[in-house]
This record gives structure tokens, C-alpha cells and sequence, in this order.
């Protein structure tokens, strides 16, 4: 038998082979996989943080110290500085307190003198220096040689009254033009494609008594990490305390990272942050954020949660009013969570009035509502508040949101558990996750009152000082890509929206404070977390 073809039927086999769809009159490609809204929070930045997200050192660098009568760092007193951070006397500075990258560092500073500097702690030395006394300026090439030397720290002595402009620009940037971020945690976030990257962390949000707008970290100011901020507060006794506080980076570099990257940016307002705080932190959004990115806003972080000073402030604002319990029914801790859902509201309107936008899917604002995902009831007493008080809860919100961690805490009870032990457990923990109904009730929560669901954090929990060997094989093994994977489908599955992994950074997986993120190399971009979350992200 002879077989005809002609240009439709050869294109039409192609297609089959291809996995292409046929259409009626024509052959058009199939749609790609459609994304799916997945991203994650930042790790906070500092001296130690893996990940190292600016080129210039200084701006992560810890406390400027004192020196000691012989020239050695005084870890008792700080140096004296300006109001915006620049020490006013002889001082030293910690950089690193991890291996920090080896090379040619370029240094560059103003004083009031010739300083002599010195590398210390970590093996270097300071070559070609110069200083102009016409100008103050100085400059000179720092150069680190030692591999796994840690804790590379500075040290400016006869400065005539201090130094302010320092910038220690990395290995590998031109110091008369460098970038802000370093291409390395670039390359992580890119490599992922985040939708969303949350800035909890990096802005410092819990435990954070910054309250007006003048008492932000801005970007000119000496250091953009452990700066700390002094304030009265309650307290857990019913009495108040002094509460000192890192104040979080800068929000201009939240904004320039998002830009960036080119994803959404998700936003927690500080807790005692005012009303002319929240007016000027949307007008700083609405004029910087690129127009094709939208604002995720989120009051404060987990303040259902009794663990973090920011609960116990919330609940003692919300016994000041009484409308809180406008059913009778609420108890401390319950106006407490529904003191969140106004403040929330009000958050919202003023981003919303700002932006000029009304709430709604299309709205470059979106205000999240969270709250602890093993007790739904709380978040639908929250809207239950919003609908008696202010109206429909989607006249106001965006989104709810919890955050579903996978744990094993009582296995981890064990000291003696195996990397396969821990990745059946948590196998085990999503085998529950698909079965108990908790994931429908968030759902049926949101979706009636025409609300999204979202997930403000989720990942594994390997927190905890058992088993750290362990955790870190079974964070690097192949099964915790499948487990993940699961993990996130089922999420879609139910009808959840936007997914924050925690963290999409790197950090030690050699410590109790748990594997978190998702590498544990900066350069290590395919590690079995990272490969699912692609996957994932990509439609998979």
C-alpha cells in the first residue's frame, strides 16, 4: 500500500512527536507549563550569613569597637560614632566572622588624619595605601591569602577623630563602580526564579521597636546590619522593659533587590510602626518598585505566636480596646489576634490610598493576613472580626496565609536518628499533611470570602540540638528533592496560592538552629531543595 503525505500530515506527525497540540485549521505549540507562584523569604543579612548579599563589606560589618591602650580590639566598649553610624574615634571592625572570600579587597575611607591600618584576627595584609591630606581620602588594597581562616576583621588607629565613607569592596569589583549585591546571591535567587522574595528577615521584624519613619536604617547610613535601636516597652509581667533591637536594612535596598531579581516583594511592617511610618514606607513602594511588581504587606510577623516580644506587645495594645471584643467572646489572647486583623486593615488602606488602587486581584497591593496553620479557627474569627467592623474582608485583603513546616519534632527526640530515618519522618509528616483536612479549612476560609490562600513560610523544621549530622545528610540527599516536590504539589493541590519557601538562601547546615535553606554553599545551586523547588516553579 502507498502511503500519501504532504507538508500537513509531515507537520502533524511532527506535533505528536513533539507533544504539541493540534488545532482545527492549524498547528499551534502547547502552552508551556504555567508557572506556579512560588518563592521565599531572604535570610537575614550579617557578618557571618553564607550567602553574603552586598559587595561592600561595610555595609553587613558588625560593631565598631574600641581599641584597647596597645592596639588590640576591645570587645568590652564600643567605638563612640555620628548619627549615621560613622565611628568618631580610633576604632576596629569585623567584616567576616565566616571564611570570608579570599583575594583583593579595595578599601577606601575619609579621616581626619593618616591612619595606620591593620588586618586582624584573620592572616593579610594592607598594600599599596594611600592618603590625601588635602581631601582626607584614603585608600589601600586589603589582601586575604589564608584559606578556612575565619573572623577577618579592621582595625584604624591615629585617625585624627575617626573615619565615615568606608567601603570595602569584594574581590572581583571595580571599586569605582561597583554593584550593589554580589553576583553569587544573584545567581542563587536567579537560578530560581522567585515570584515572591519576602523580606521578614532581612528587614528584621521580629522583636523590631523601630516605630517612626525617622528611625529607619537608610541607605547612607555606616552599616545596614546590627545597628540597634533602644525603646520602652511592655513587658511579659504586665510592667514594661528596655528593649534594644537590630533595625533591619534598609527598605530603598529591599526595593532595589526585588527590581532586581524581578519578583514581588513581600513586606512586614514593623509592629509599633505609626500611621505616618506606614504612609511614607507605601509612598517609598508605590514611586521605587518597578510598575510590573507587586507589594505583599504583612502586619508585623506571627503574632499568634507567644514565643516573640512582638506578641506580647500586641496583646497588651489590644486590652486598651474594648472593640476588640465587640461579640463578648474574646478572651487576652484572642483580642490580641484580632488587634492584628485591624491593624492589618488599616496597614492596607493606607498602601491602598497611597497607591491609588482598590483592593482586588488586579491591585499592585496585597495585603496578607496570617496566622498559625494548626489552628484555622483563628483566622476565621480574624475575618469574622473584619466582616462585623469594616466590611468584606476582599474590600480590604488580598490574601491569608499561614505556614505549613514540615516537622519530626518528637522522632528528633531520638539523638540517635540516620539521614533516612529523618526523610521518613518527614515523608510521613506530608502523608498527614494530604489527609487532615487542615489545608481544606484554610482553603474554604479564603476562597469564600473571595480571598487567596498563601503560605507566608514552609520547608522542613530541622531545628533543634539532636541529630545535626543527620539533618545536614538528609537536607543533601535525593529523597528530600522527592519529598519536597510532594510537599509543594499537594499545596497547589488544595487550592493553595503563593508559596514562601523558607529560606531561598544559604546557611550552615552544621549548627541546632536548623537546615533552613536551601543550600548550604552559595555556589552550590543544585542541591536536592533547590532542584524541587524548580520543578515546582517551572509548572513540574
Amino acid at each position: 500500500m502507498t502511503m500519501y503525505t504532504n507538508s500537513r500530515t509531515l507537520a502533524w506527525l511532527a506535533a505528536i512527536a513533539l507533544g504539541l497540540t493540534v488545532l482545527v485549521g492549524g498547528i499551534t505549540a502547547a502552552t508551556a507549563a504555567e508557572p506556579r507562584p512560588l518563592g521565599g523569604g531572604l535570610n537575614g543579612q550579617n557578618n557571618y550569613i553564607l550567602d553574603r548579599a552586598f559587595v561592600d563589606t561595610m555595609k553587613t560589618a558588625g560593631v565598631f569597637r574600641a581599641l584597647t591602650a596597645d592596639g588590640d580590639i576591645d570587645f568590652t566598649n564600643s567605638a563612640p560614632v555620628d548619627e549615621h553610624g560613622w565611628p568618631t574615634t580610633d576604632f576596629a571592625v569585623y567584616l567576616a566572622q565566616s571564611p570570608p572570600p579570599l583575594g583583593t579587597y579595595r578599601l577606601s575611607f575619609v579621616s581626619g588624619a593618616q591612619p595606620e591600618v591593620r588586618v586582624m584576627i584573620h592572616p593579610g595584609s594592607v598594600q599599596n595605601f594611600s592618603w590625601d591630606p588635602s581631601t582626607g581620602r584614603g585608600t589601600a588594597d586589603v589582601v586575604l591569602t589564608a584559606p578556612d581562616a575565619e573572623h577577618f576583621a579592621l582595625a584604624f588607629s591615629g585617625t585624627g577623630g575617626g573615619a565615615r565613607d568606608i567601603r570595602v569592596i569584594r574581590p572581583g569589583y571595580d571599586p569605582a563602580n561597583p554593584p550593589t549585591f554580589t553576583n553569587e546571591y544573584l545567581n542563587l535567587l536567579r537560578s530560581l526564579n522567585p515570584s515572591v522574595v519576602r523580606f521578614m528577615d532581612w528587614t528584621q521584624t521580629n522583636d523590631n521597636v523601630v516605630s517612626t519613619w525617622s528611625e529607619r536604617t537608610q541607605p547612607a547610613d555606616a552599616r545596614q546590619t546590627d545597628v540597634t535601636l533602644t525603646r520602652t516597652v511592655p513587658a511579659r509581667d504586665g510592667g514594661t522593659q528596655e528593649v534594644s533591637s537590630d533595625k533591619g536594612i534598609a527598605w530603598e535596598y529591599a526595593i532595589e533587590l526585588a527590581n532586581t531579581v524581578g519578583a514581588d516583594a513581600w513586606i512586614n511592617v514593623p509592629t509599633l510602626a505609626d500611621d505616618d511610618y506606614v504612609t511614607n514606607l507605601a509612598r517609598l513602594f508605590r514611586d521605587r518598585l518597578r510598575p510590573d511588581l507587586k507589594v505583599w504587606v504583612e502586619f508585623s510577623n506571627e503574632l499568634w505566636n507567644t514565643s516573640f516580644e512582638q506578641w506580647v506587645w500586641n496583646t497588651r495594645f489590644a486590652q486598651d480596646d474594648p472593640s476588640l471584643n465587640d461579640d463578648g467572646g474574646a478572651d487576652s489572647y484572642l483580642m490580641g489576634i484580632r488587634r492584628a486583623a485591624k491593624r492589618t486593615v488599616a496597614i492596607a488602606d493606607i498602601f491602598n490610598r497611597e497607591f491609588g488602587t482598590a483592593p482586588g486581584p488586579d491591585s499592585r497591593v496585597r495585603p496578607v493576613l496570617a496566622n498559625q496553620y494548626d489552628n484555622p479557627f483563628l483566622v476565621n474569627d480574624q475575618l469574622d472580626f473584619v466582616g462585623r467592623n469594616f466590611g468584606a474582608p476582599d474590600t480590604h485583603l488580598y490574601a491569608i496565609a499561614n505556614a505549613p513546616y514540615m516537622e519530626f519534632r518528637d522522632a528528633d527526640q531520638n539523638p540517635n536518628l540516620s539521614a533516612d530515618d529523618i526523610l521518613a519522618a518527614l515523608s510521613a509528616w506530608v502523608d498527614g499533611y494530604e489527609s487532615n483536612g487542615k489545608l481544606e479549612q484554610w482553603n474554604s476560609a479564603a476562597s469564600s470570602r473571595g480571598l487567596k490562600l498563601a503560605a507566608y513560610e514552609g520547608g522542613p523544621d530541622t531545628f533543634g540540638p539532636n541529630n545535626i549530622e543527620a539533618k545536614k545528610q538528609a537536607s543533601l540527599a535525593p529523597g528530600m528533592r522527592d519529598i519536597c516536590e510532594r510537599y509543594l504539589r499537594i499545596w497547589y493541590a488544595k487550592g493553595g496560592d503563593q508559596f514562601n519557601w523558607f529560606t531561598i538562601g544559604a546557611g550552615s547546615y552544621d549548627t541546632q538552629y536548623g537546615t533552613w535553606s536551601v543550600t548550604n554553599d552559595v555556589n552550590n545551586l543544585d542541591t536536592p531543595k533547590m532542584q524541587a523547588l524548580r520543578t515546582i516553579r517551572q509548572g513540574g
